[in-house]
Formats: C-alpha cells, structure tokens, sequence
C-alpha cells in the first residue's frame, strides 16, 4: 500500500505526464493566404567570389573566405593533385552581406549555401584564396517582406520565417533586421525586413548555361510555433535565372521553360503611395 507521500507524488507525476503529453500532442496549425508577412521585393543581388553577373544589382562583389566555412564533409584521392570539401557558408555569408559595408546589423540567411571546393594536396591545412570553388560563380538572393506593426509588437508573435528552394529557415523576431517602414494599402503601419539567400550556383558544362528558377515563400510563427501563417498557399513566389537569355528556351541550350523575370517589386500592389 503506498504511503500519503507516495501517493502525492504520483499524482504530481500524473498530472505532469498529462500536461506534457496534451503539450506534445498540439501540432502546428498551419495556413495560407495571409497577409501577416509579404514578400515585397526579390532579386537576384551580388555575385559572390566571382564577377560573373547575375542580373541588375551593381553592388561590388562579396568576397566569402571558404577557409572560414565549417567543413560537411570532405575527400582526399589516394591519387591526384587536389583535396576536396563540402563547405556550410551561411556563417560566412552572413558576415559579408551587411547591407552598407560597415553597419552591425546581420542580416539573417535563409536557406542553404554550400559551398564545394578543392585545394592542392601540398596544403593539408589551407587558408584564404588556397581555397578555390568548382563553382563559376553564386549569387544572393535578396528579399525584403513587409509585416504590420501591430503584428511583430504582440504578445504572441514569436518571428518571420521563409521557405527558400526547399529549405525552411525561422527567424526569430530579435535578429529580424529592419530596413524601412512602410504604409499599407489598409492604412497600418508595417516595418520591412532584409532577408539573404543564396541560389545560382553553377558548375561546369551545361549547367553553366541552363536556366534556373528559385522558389520562396514567407510565414508568421505565434505562440510558441503554435500557429504558422504562410503568405501564399499552394504556391510559391518565383524568380529566374535565364544566362542572360530571353528566348522562350530559358538559356539558348535547349533547357525549354518558361522565362520568369529575375526580380520583381509590389510597392505598387501592397503599399500606400
């Protein structure tokens, strides 16, 4: 027979193993069509340790330092001249694209950089430009979201999150970086954002050439992931990438798609003029 104290602690165990069980229970509510965070502006942005251009963004060329990057995995041939690494870049990434060259602000990176490189295997430790990229060349991709300021202000509203190429970033709303205010069409105040991702990586032969497309959406997180509130539903914004080409062939290689503009800017759809 169990004893009073016995007895109260499994209750006490009870009555926890129920409220966290009904806690792991409550999965995330998720919907689209929401106006909670837009995407206002995309583009193709700076080249990055290539002057390969991507597009209309004249801004100086980031200079990422691969010898940074954390190591995914790596691969030295028994024969051969070269080392090889898969490097995780985001760190790095994010260092290099502040916004004026100087400001303390970080903007958050969304989705994956990976980086692949090579070395000379007489460097078994390399460093900074020792370090090459199979890649021509990558560029960022910039995004700017719009969202009430009622809504980044309440109690529940936990951040921004976006989904880019197949991958979901969440930030949380103390490392949002804001770069503007706006009025929308309703009439609220709303505050924009900077978001940095990478895409158009491309290697040698066709792909150099083919054409590409990146895919993102964005979301509002509450009360603790509760509620997930994406932009769009069933569907993603879209920008593209044609190796300069605009015939309806997307590069001029026989990559046939349709040709999507490489940027795009709903000022005039979202904001108040």
């Amino acid at each position: 027979m169990l004893c009073v104290m016995e007895k109260l602690q499994a209750m006490i165990f009870t009555v926890f193993l129920v409220a966290a069980t009904s806690a792991v229970a409550q999965p995330t509510e998720e919907n689209g069509g929401n106006t909670d965070v837009q995407v206002l502006q995309a583009w193709y942005g700076q080249a990055i340790n290539s002057h390969t251009g991507f597009g209309s963004d004249r801004r100086p060329i980031l200079r990422v330092d691969f010898a940074t990057c954390s190591t995914l995995s790596s691969e030295t041939p028994e024969q051969g001249a070269y080392a090889y690494a898969k490097r995780d870049c985001r760190k790095a990434l994010k260092e290099a694209a502040r916004l004026d060259g100087v400001s303390s602000q970080l903007s958050p990176v969304i989705g994956s950089y990976v980086e692949d490189t090579y070395w000379s295997r007489s460097r078994p430790s390399p460093t900074g430009a020792q370090i090459s990229s199979r890649f021509f060349g990558c560029a960022t991709v910039e995004l700017r979201t719009v969202t009430p300021v009622s809504i980044v202000q309440g109690s529940t509203f936990e951040g921004l999150g976006v989904y880019l190429n197949g991958v979901e970033t969440f930030v949380p709303k103390l490392e949002l970086h804001e770069v503007g205010r706006a009025t929308l069409k309703d009439g609220r105040p709303a505050i924009v954002h900077r978001f940095v991702g990478v895409d158009l990586c491309k290697v040698s032969g066709a792909s150099k050439y083919s054409a590409q497309v990146t895919s993102f959406n964005a979301y509002a997180l509450y009360a603790g992931g509760r509620y997930k509130r994406w932009e769009l539903a069933e569907r993603n914004h879209e920008i593209g990438y044609a190796n300069g080409n605009t015939t309806s062939n997307g590069s001029g290689w026989g990559n046939r798609v349709k040709i999507i503009p490489s940027s795009f800017d709903r000022q005039d759809e979202i904001l108040r003029k």
